[in-house]
């Protein structure tokens, strides 16, 4: 996971899976201003955990759970 805070330079946004993303590395790739959304996360219990991340987006195909 190191890997993508050490190459975000140049980009203004990183879309990752929510399954591989932790409450450091959310704030790792935002302290290199850059936003971070994670896409289909559609359990409650996992909407809640993204939720306490601090995330810029989430995307869910169910957004009425967000």
């Amino acid at each position: 996971m190191w890997c993508w805070t050490y190459w975000i330079t140049s980009v203004d946004a990183i879309n990752p899976d929510f399954t591989v993303l932790t409450q450091n590395l959310v704030n790792k790739i935002q302290e290199k201003d850059c936003q971070i959304n994670t896409w289909t996360v559609n359990d409650l219990k996992n909407i809640e955990l993204m939720k306490t991340f601090g995330l810029d987006g989430i995307i869910s195909d169910f957004p009425d759970r967000l």
